[in-house]
């Protein structure tokens, strides 16, 4: 298990490409699942220096999109 990235099961009825877009479009970028789980899963790294306003801002730009 990974510290720095995590995998997450997208919402029925959202499209990987529309989370990507919708969090890029507000400073965010995820990663699409890799091989036969490229549809299934989206992955969240979070690698830096972050702070709590951060990951605040990535779940309240999440939230917005889905």
């Amino acid at each position: 298990s990974s510290v720095v990235l995590r995998a997450y099961r997208l919402p029925q009825g959202v499209t990987y490409e529309t989370l990507h877009d919708g969090l890029k479009a507000r400073g965010f970028v995820v990663y699409e699942g890799q091989g036969p789980l490229a549809r299934e899963l989206f992955r969240v790294a979070n690698m830096g220096h972050l702070a709590r306003d951060d990951f605040a801002r990535f779940l309240s730009a999440l939230r917005e999109v889905l």
